[in-house]
């Protein structure tokens, strides 16, 4: 009786134990079942990463590129040769005019696109200015003279994007060296446009290697200061009636900037008697008969007029209020004045021509020379650079001096990127 009991109770026992085996078993499958799932997929994942670790190399390394990498221009000597040059803001010859005004009022970060050797990738515009603003200007000049140049690129760059926030390098027309560790870890510098074949980044990347030590050191030095003038005015640019303003500016008035029209309401003749303390505020060019009327002839046929008759028929039809020539007679044809400054490669518009005698080369002969006296520097619209230099070492503030060359612009403070 004990025995049966016994493994009758067992058995009743062993066929409860077993249901509550197989019910466990079933409740903690589909668990089970998940957790086999995550594991396999976890090292599938791990196995693609492994099998494609190696085409994903480049990526990661322009993702860190996005994160560290940043731009710095120069031009070959670490200086600036005054021109004044930002595509739509000063054009060596031209008058500066760029579509698209831009309206005030992005809520989002800016940025470039960059192309390198096939790679894209994006730096923020902030990132982006200072290299740019070490080819608008002489490093070394006031603080104060540089942020308003700060101010002044970054404004161009806003009103081209327009409501964009981003925008292909190859787009902005600047000049600039960029300066980052190559594959062989040796630093190097580029300037220009960055087109894929640009000759110029190609020639002051040798400038560069021919630098010396203490050259290399002041480029340096002077991209530190670039970045103080950008970070201390970060995201402010110039408005007027809620849109950006076209910022053109030029190294040297003839003692008083430009009117820009209607246009650019902004653009008010303003006195700048500071520049005439520049050491080469006027500058004199001479051409022979002969080689006057050749330059001349590239912009108009003169038909049967000698270099003498031509150079007898020089007169200025026109100036405009501040001096700058707007219309000048030579020959037969009439000119604008930016078109023979252009031809003639004249430091600005404010010239006068006159004849002069001079010993030639040939036995000391006397000969007749066509002769231009040039005042200041640039189209002479917008900022003075030297002026602006000069008042900020009399004490103005970068925010006087935009607004004394800029007339009823607003400097506001926008997101920046």
């Amino acid at each position: 009786m004990f025995g049966k009991k016994f493994w009758s109770s067992w058995d009743r026992s062993l066929r409860v134990r077993v249901r509550f085996a197989i019910a466990g078993i079933l409740f903690l499958l589909p668990w089970g079942m998940s957790l086999i799932c995550v594991q396999v997929s976890g090292r599938a994942e791990n196995s693609e990463i492994s099998e494609t670790e190696g085409q994903t190399g480049e990526e990661e390394e322009v993702e860190q590129i996005k994160q560290t990498e940043q731009i710095e221009n120069v031009d070959d000597t670490g200086s600036v040769d005054g021109t004044g040059n930002l595509s739509g803001a000063e054009n060596g010859n031209g008058t500066g005019n760029m579509s698209g005004a831009g309206n005030v009022g992005g809520e989002h970060m800016r940025r470039i696109l960059l192309i390198r050797e096939g790679i894209r990738t994006y730096l923020s515009l902030e990132a982006y200015l200072p290299g740019v603003l070490l080819c608008e200007i002489d490093p070394f000049v006031e603080l104060e003279t540089l942020k308003c140049q700060a101010v002044i690129v970054r404004t161009y760059l806003y009103r081209l994007m327009g409501e964009r926030t981003e925008i292909e390098e190859s787009q902005l027309d600047v000049d600039y060296v960029e300066s980052r560790t190559s594959q062989m870890g040796k630093l190097e510098y580029r300037v220009g446009k960055h087109s894929e074949k640009n000759q110029k980044n190609q020639k002051n990347r040798l400038e560069y290697e021919r630098m010396t030590q203490a050259q290399r050191e002041q480029i340096a030095e002077g991209m530190e200061r670039c970045k103080q003038a950008v970070r201390e005015t970060e995201g402010i640019v110039l408005t007027c009636e809620n849109q950006y303003i076209l910022p053109m500016f030029h190294t040297s008035s003839a003692g008083r900037t430009r009117d820009g029209g209607e246009e650019y309401p902004y653009l008010r003749p303003v006195e700048s008697r500071w520049d005439k303390e520049e050491k080469n505020w006027q500058t004199t060019y001479r051409w022979s008969k002969e080689e006057f009327a050749g330059k001349i002839r590239q912009i108009g046929d003169e038909g049967d007029l000698t270099p003498e008759e031509l150079i007898e028929k020089i007169q200025i039809v026109k100036r405009d209020q501040s001096g700058y020539v707007e219309w000048i007679q030579i020959g037969n044809r009439t000119y604008e004045g930016e078109t023979v400054r252009a031809v003639l490669n004249l430091s600005s518009a404010c010239f006068s021509f006159g004849k002069v005698k001079g010993q030639t080369e040939n036995e000391g002969a006397r000969n007749t020379f066509v002769q231009a006296i040039v005042n200041g520097s640039g189209h002479g619209y917008g900022l003075s650079q030297a002026g602006a230099e000069h008042m900020a070492k009399e004490g103005w503030g970068y925010e006087e001096i935009l607004s004394y060359y800029y007339t009823g612009v607003e400097l506001i403070r926008e997101p920046s990127g």
